[in-house]
């Protein structure tokens, strides 16, 4: 086995699907399946469990993610220190984010990123916004660009970009909202077309229950 199929092998005991994993890897799901089959055969020992409907580690899965994640992590230590003579840090790290994210928040910052760190290799993976945290807690990404949870795990650290409020965008000129003045809005049977799911919903729903409003929703859509 290598360092490739070891890191195969994590990012599928995150995912636990391997459609997800042949996509974010840029690997053909047959492949990804031979590269499992090996390491079974290497360990002697199931690593997961598959079905049509589900994929889950065996209890030799979970020791054997343990160990595929301390030597990936003792191998990119290594590459670090036999390379610190050169004093330039490298490597790779995963960032998920939305599509939105990448246009609007990550142009400056990557502009720094590369200037400081050149040899360091980003994987971007994007989708919706709603599913960061738990990419991040299932080890698929090591940095996410999130809304800020209201309540932070505490073994996550969170450092603010930037703020935005919650504005409500729609036609300059439209019936249900006259000269588009606020007060003249009614929110009862203004179509909404909103997110299905996510921060974001949560806390418009708030909103709407806090003024005693039922929102006439015209349509729900995934985040990206």
């Amino acid at each position: 086995m290598n360092i490739q199929e070891l890191q195969l092998f994590k990012h599928l005991a995150g995912t636990l699907h391997f459609g997800r994993t042949s996509q974010a890897c840029n690997i053909t799901p047959s492949a990804l399946t031979r590269t499992i089959q090996r390491l079974e055969e290497e360990a002697g020992k199931k690593l997961f469990l598959r079905d049509n409907r589900s994929v889950s580690l065996t209890p030799a899965g979970q020791r054997f993610r343990t160990y595929a994640e301390e030597t990936i992590r003792n191998w990119q230590q290594l590459v670090n220190d036999l390379t610190s003579d050169e004093k330039t840090l490298r490597g790779e790290i995963s960032l998920y984010c939305s599509v939105t994210a990448v246009y609007g928040i990550l142009p400056q910052m990557l502009k720094k990123y590369r200037g400081l760190y050149p040899e360091v290799h980003i994987n971007l993976q994007t989708g919706d916004q709603a599913n960061a945290l738990e990419k991040l807690r299932n080890s698929e990404a090591d940095i996410i660009v999130a809304a800020l949870p209201d309540n932070l795990p505490p073994q996550l650290k969170f450092i603010t970009a930037l703020e935005t409020p919650l504005l409500f965008i729609g036609p300059a000129h439209f019936a249900g909202n006259p000269a588009g003045q606020d007060a003249a809005i009614d929110w009862h049977t203004m179509p909404m077309i909103m997110a299905e799911r996510g921060l974001g919903r949560r806390r418009l729903d708030k909103w709407f229950q806090e003024r005693g409003i039922t929102p006439n929703i015209y349509a729900q859509v995934a985040g990206n």
